[in-house]
């Protein structure tokens, strides 16, 4: 939905992922019924993904579900869930933000479930509903 949101507000080119084909298939169905040029998105795991090639990253929390004890939030049976994602997806999200150039942005709703690397700084914070939408910048 954001994706959509953003390419219909800015002239951005805008990047989304998904790994469940549905939502992939439908993302897709309306990006092309609405002939938008400058929102792309990529079928996968962003685990497969080189962040370097982008310069702002959303995340919404988007590893809860594979957590056993929030197991009611499941979204689909599409994908396994396990702990091990979590962790595994939660690393990787960590060490591609330590990998980050200067001047990256980085918006989290919820958070990814980690902490974030000493080489962001909190530029924004606000309490939207019973979260918290942060906005980072990656420093030297």
């Amino acid at each position: 939905k954001l994706c959509i949101v953003l390419s219909l507000l800015t002239k951005m080119n805008i990047y989304g992922i998904e790994q469940r084909a549905d939502q992939f298939k439908v993302a897709e169905k309306i990006r092309s019924v609405n002939n938008l040029k400058n929102v792309h998105f990529i079928h996968g795991n962003m685990l497969n993904l080189d962040w370097s090639d982008y310069d702002i990253y959303y995340l919404y929390n988007p590893f809860q579900e594979h957590i056993s004890d929030f197991g009611y939030i499941k979204i689909d049976s599409q994908i396994e869930l396990n702990q091990k994602y979590y962790i595994q997806y939660t690393s990787r999200v960590y060490n591609q933000l330590c990998l980050a150039n200067p001047g990256k942005k980085l918006v989290t709703f919820y958070g990814y479930g980690g902490s974030i690397p000493s080489n962001w700084q909190l530029t924004q914070s606000r309490i939207i509903g019973y979260g918290n939408l942060s906005m980072w910048e990656s420093m030297e």
